[in-house]
This record gives structure tokens, sequence and C-alpha cells, in this order.
């Protein structure tokens, strides 16, 4: 029989009984998120200062009441106020706002209970902090652990609806099918897919992930020994989620669906620990599909649609190589349903990268790397024409053709943003932000988001806009500015703005016309890039390219840069108990943030567990305060990184103890290794080392929230502030290198 948990006495104190599996949580205590948000490194908010202090959501700390003020000593502080879910299946906070959630919990007994959760930015599970579902895709499981007796469950509601539960693990580990990454199946071969893992349990866990096609037979009921040929080994951090990449084989069936069995074992062991059964689609070659690479960012898998060029039916002679468009989608769309609003073209292949989510970053750092990736892998598995390379896209996508054209004008020779804006603060201030507001806001951007700067770029490439006038989402000020800015420029360049139509828009004719317009194509077929050696250098204001372009690069002079390499997060173990915890809860929630905001695969694991085989060649980041032992196998794994950088990370790292730390203290993330960019003299990047760390709990509570994967947001190589910064914004900060 299934048993609920039910609600106690106390307004927001739920009971979770000792056979309960599940627990709905629909009372709370709310009160304002009071502070400033912005893109920007350092924000202010009075929760996350008291939760940094150790006043709130943390064990044992004080549990808030109706009618309490948030900081008592201030009588102009929100208030503490009860809150019902209006619908218990799911349960549904109607009307949050962006407050935040407090619900405790007693539990009859310590377990692992998997939290479940849509429309929250983030939980704070016992202190610790969790990823949330800020863009309610329903995909989101969450291990945690519920201590015997009290736990305090907080969540940060996002703009729209808030529901949560708790239930049981259906095992030690489990298979999320609710968020696979996978290829449409178009030929016989092998093909990458990627699931996420869940360890539902409260120590590190080595398993094997393998998958095996099946026949129908197989299908339609078990059977014994159908098991993959190939595995793949990897390490589970506590209560974490994995998005593990999986190779399988497949053959074509037209018309149907081929069924993939992905099977988790003990790493030694036959164990059965779970499977799942996936159903892939069949598709013709010449349709419009899916396919899946390895990214070279973090060994993850990706995916990217395409509309392959058609043969003329009209002509019998070989169609010369096509031309390359990359196409950019909006915030909320699917990458294939972008591919799926243009009509196949006899002269063009058509290829729409995912941005690594559906909102991912805005087409900036990782997102505009994703796009740089999928173009080199699809030009080279195409055959396209390289001097026949254009970009395009809409809303979101419309920007990130403003953000490719300008930085890499060698690769294009044409760009037509649909319904795009500029920038960051030049769509917040056609939104409505005053201008002051603004201003804060590009002072936190990183150079790179500031599209509006490298205008000048576009000298030798064809610009077209296309925008609807009764556009409600992103008003026609965006592509009048540009053409302001290009028209003093002295820049030519071709807009058009369609009356009476919206942000997405059609018309009579094949594909959807805000994106599949006839102008756009003829523009392209005008324009080509000129002729150049391979490797030929290109000059440009703020940028010096080389083509071809390698596409893990990111922005100079940014601690983001770290994550770019096949990383590898370490949490170290070398410190107090306090410290090595913070360590691992950090490292799991950067983790699971990366594979919420970048359909990403990290690597996670204690310092104790790294060998120089695991690091060489990686970039590495360190959590807390790691063991000179860890810093050993990163040297033997990269002797060519100076033993200067290793023990500069060493000493940055001593910082990762509660009881205090040598040298700088404070809050800080630190990017050790030689200038960012640098190669050897064979032309490889040299790995680096970043430090995330504190000299004391507040301050490592401090770095939790700091938006280390937001889009567009600077973090220098090097940056501290103290840990009440949270109530004082950037006045906080103690260092920064990118002021001198």
């Amino acid at each position: 029989m299934l048993l609920l948990a039910v609600i106690s006495a106390s307004l927001s104190q739920l009971s979770l009984p000792a056979d309960a599996q599940s627990l709905v949580i629909n009372q709370s205590l709310s009160v304002d998120a009071s502070g400033s948000w912005n893109r920007r490194a350092i924000n202010t908010d009075a929760v996350v200062q008291l939760i940094v202090d150790g006043k709130i959501a943390q064990v044992g700390a004080t549990v808030p009441k109706a009618g309490d003020r948030l900081r008592p000593e201030d009588e102009k502080s929100p208030l503490w106020e009860p809150m019902t879910a209006e619908s218990n299946d799911p349960a549904m906070f109607m009307k949050p706002n962006g407050r935040y959630l407090l619900t405790t919990i007693r539990s009859e007994r310590e377990r692992v209970m998997v939290l479940e959760g849509a429309g929250h930015a983030l939980a704070y599970m016992n202190g610790e902090p969790r990823v949330g579902d800020p863009y309610v895709t329903g995909y989101v499981r969450v291990p945690v652990l519920m201590r015997e007796g009290e736990n305090t469950l907080m969540l940060l509601a996002g703009r729209g609806r808030v529901t949560a539960k708790l239930r049981a693990p259906t095992g030690d580990v489990e298979l999320n099918t609710a968020d696979v990454t996978m290829p449409d199946i178009t030929a016989d071969g092998v093909y990458m897919m990627s699931v996420p893992v869940l360890n539902n349990t409260n120590a590190t866990m080595q398993v094997r992930v393998g998958a095996t096609a099946l026949t129908p037979a197989e299908v339609a009921q078990w059977i014994d020994g159908v098991r993959p040929t190939k595995w793949a080994s990897f390490s589970l951090p506590p209560l974490s989620i994995t998005k593990v990449p999986v190779e399988f084989r497949a053959a074509y069936q037209d018309g149907a669906k081929v069924a993939v069995r992905v099977f988790v074992d003990r790493a030694t062991e036959e164990s059965g620990l779970a499977f799942a059964t996936i159903e892939l689609p069949c598709v013709k070659p010449e349709s419009t599909h899916k396919r899946t690479f390895v990214s070279g960012i973090d060994g993850s898998v990706q995916y990217y649609a395409v509309v392959p060029a058609v043969k003329d039916a009209l002509s019998e002679v070989p169609a010369e190589a096509p031309g390359f468009v990359l196409s950019l989608h909006g915030a909320s769309v699917e990458a294939i349903d972008q591919a799926r609003a243009y009509s196949a073209k006899s002269d063009f292949v058509i290829v729409c990268p995912t941005n690594r989510r559906p909102f991912g970053f805005d087409w900036e750092d990782w997102g505009r790397v994703d796009a740089i990736e999928v173009m080199n892998v699809a030009k080279r598995w195409y055959g396209t024409n390289p001097r026949r390379q254009y970009v395009t896209g809409h809303s979101m996508g419309g920007h990130g053709t403003w953000q490719l054209a300008t930085l890499y004008p060698d690769l294009f020779a044409a760009a037509a943003p649909s319904a795009g804006w500029l920038s960051f603060d030049t769509y917040s201030q056609s939104g409505g932000m005053s201008p002051r507001l603004a201003s804060r806001m590009r002072a936190g951007l990183h150079p790179s988001s500031l599209t509006q700067t490298r205008m000048e770029n576009l000298r030798e490439t064809a610009v077209y806009m296309l925008h609807g006038g009764d556009d409600d989402n992103v008003p026609t000020r965006e592509p009048y500015l540009a053409a302001l800015q290009m028209s003093r420029l002295g820049i030519a360049y071709d807009m058009h703005i369609e009356p009476g139509v919206g942000h997405w828009w059609d018309k009579d004719g094949p594909g959807a016309a805000c994106v599949d317009w006839d102008p756009i194509f003829a523009m392209f077929r005008e324009n080509e890039l000129p002729a150049r050696g391979s490797g030929a250098a290109f000059a440009r204001r703020g940028l010096r390219m080389a083509a071809p372009i390698d596409a893990r690069s990111m922005p100079k002079g940014s601690f983001k840069r770290v994550f770019d390499r096949h990383f590898v997060m370490v949490y170290g173990t070398a410190g107090d108990d306090v410290a090595d915890a913070w360590a691992l809860a950090k490292a799991r929630f950067d983790a699971e943030t990366w594979w919420y905001r970048g359909n990403g695969y990290a690597m996670v694991m204690a310092d104790t567990q790294a060998t120089a085989a695991q690091l060489a060649g990686r970039n590495v980041v360190v959590y807390g305060m790691a063991a000179d032992a860890f810093f050993e196998a990163f040297a033997g794994g990269n002797p060519r990184v100076s033993a200067d950088v290793v023990r500069d990370a060493r000493e940055a790292g001593r910082g990762g103890s509660a009881s205090g730390a040598s040298g700088a203290g404070g809050a800080k993330f630190m990017l050790f290794g030689a200038s960012v960019g640098s190669a050897d003299a064979r032309g490889d990047e040299l790995p680096h080392i970043g430090v995330i760390t504190g000299d004391s709990p507040a301050a490592m509570r401090a770095l939790d929230r700091v938006p280390i994967f937001s889009s567009g947001v600077m973090l220098p190589e090097r940056f501290r502030f103290a840990a009440d910064a949270w109530t004082r914004g950037e006045a906080a900060i103690l260092e920064r290198s990118d002021v001198k």
C-alpha cells in the first residue's frame, strides 16, 4: 500500500514516516527575495546572506515562524508568510513570484529521497544547494539525503508556478529517460546517445554503462543474454546526477523505431543495477533529422538538426558542393523544430545547433562554442563549399547571429538576424529598463557580450535584418539601432520590417517566412567569402581570429575558460569536515547546473581518486583544499605545465579549511596556467587549474550562488570578495584581475 507523508501541526512542517513512499510539498513559509539581481558576478540578496551567515536553511539553524521578519533587527524587513499549494496533484504554488519557500520536514529515519520539482530556480536541502528547474522542463530529479529528525527544504521560486515532491528512489541507481539526447537512425552504423544516471546513495559508486539495440522479440520479452558488448566506466559522486555518453550500434529499419536498452552495472560485476529501453526513430537521410556528436568541451553527447540539400530534379549535371547555412534557434525552441521551419534547398545544407539547450547560453559562452563546434562537425560530414558559409537565426538566435558574425567575420559571407536583439543591455532597454540600470548591467558583462562595439567587423559581410513590425517580444528598436550604428560606420545592409506581424509569423509558401525568407537566401546566393589559404589571418577590432577556428576557444581573461577543455571537477578532502563537506556539495551543484543549463557531462571526483592518467591534458577545477598528492598527480599527467603554476594553485587552495587560510582571504575564484590562449611549442594549449574556495564557512557558502554558468557574466580569472558580498554587493570585491 502506498503511504503518503502527513502534515504536522505546524503549518510549514511536514512529516515523513519511515515507510512513506512519497511526500507532497504543499505547505511552506514564504518571504520576498530582498535584493538586486542582474547579469553580473556579484548581486545582493538578503536571504542568501542569511544562508551564508548560517542563520537559516542550515542544519541546526533557527527555523522562522509566520510573522517573523527576515531580519529581526530591521522593521522594514519583509515578513515570513504562510503559503499553501492551491492544488494537491501535483501540489502547485500558484503565484510565488520570485519568493523563497521554506518547508521543514521531520523524517523518522535517515534515508535518500528523490526531489522532483519544476518552476524553482534552485533548492537548498539542509543548506546545500541543488539544481532547480526554472524552465519547467519536468525532467529534473535530484537525490537528496533526509536526516533523521528535522530537515529544511528551501526553494527559490521563478516567475510562474512551483511544484515539488519527494519520492522514494527505485533503486541505488536510476536512469532518467525524461532527458535523453539521441540521434535519428539514418543508416546502419554506430551512434552516440546520452542519459542521466542518478546515484541514490550517499557514497561514491563505480559503475559501467552500456547499450544494445534490441530485436522485436527481445523488445517483447526479457531474454537472458541480451547484454552490451561495449561498456564505459564512470564514477558517480554521492547523491549525484551524471549524464553519461553511451555508444551503440543500430540497423536502419524504414518507417520503424529502433529500441535501445541501456544497462547500468557495478563496475566489477554483472549486477543489473538499472536498465531502460529507449526508442529512436528511423528517418530517411535526405529528410530533416537529428545527428549526435561528442563535444570537445566536456566529452558530452550533443545533437544538431539538419535539413540536407535536395537534388535538383531539373538538372542532369551533379550539383557543386552546397553552401552551408548555420541557423540559430530562439529561446525555448529545440534545434529540430528550428530545422523543421525550413523547406529543403538544392544549393544549401541548413544546420541547426542546440546552444546546448533550448535556453542554453543565449548563443554566448558555451552556446557560441557549440555553434562553432557543430559548424566544424557538419561541414566535414556534408562536404560543403568553404566559401559559401552563412549565419542566420531568430530572436535569441538573431542575437547569436550578431554574436557570431561580429566575432568570427572570416567565417561567414553573410549574416541575417530575424527578430534579433543586439546585446543584453540594449534588449533590456528596449523592454523598458532604465538607462541607469542598463548601464549597470553593461558593466557586469564580458566585453564579448557587447555586440554593438564590434559592428565595424561587418564591413566585408553582407547583412540582412528581418523583423515583424508589431513584434512585442523583441521591439523594432533593435534592428533600427543596428542600422543606425552601421550607417554611421558606412556599412551597407538590407532591412525589411514586415508590417502587421509579430514575433513569429508566416506567409503562404513552404517553410516559416520569418526564417525561410526568400530574400535572405537570395542574398546568400549572391555572396561568397574571398578565397584564402588555409590558416589565413583575419584581423578586426577587438579580435584577431585565425581560420580554422578552434571550437574550444572561450573568452580571454575569464575564469569560465577552465570549463572548456574536457574539464574535471575535483573536491578536496584535505580540509576539515566542514570545508570538505562544502567542497563536495559545491562541486556536485556546479556539475548538475552544468547538466541542466548545458546538457553537459562533468567528471566529478575526490582528490584522492585522481590519477595522472585521468588528469592528462585536462583542465581541472579544484573545490576546497586538495591533498598534495592530487597536485603531484596533475603535474605527473601534465609535465609541460610549469611547476610554478601547480605550486600557485596549491597555495591558493590552502584557503579550503574552515579554521583559517594562508595567503589572500575571502571567497575566491583563481585560474592558474600559462597566459590564457597560449600554447606550447607543439601548438597545443596547456591545461589550466581553477581553484574555488574560501577562508571560512561563510566565505565558502558565499561562492555557491555566483552565476558561473550564466551567459555573458564577466567572471575574471582572479576574483576575490568578502563573505558579506550578498549585502554589500560589488563594494565587497577585494580583487579582480580585469581591473588594475
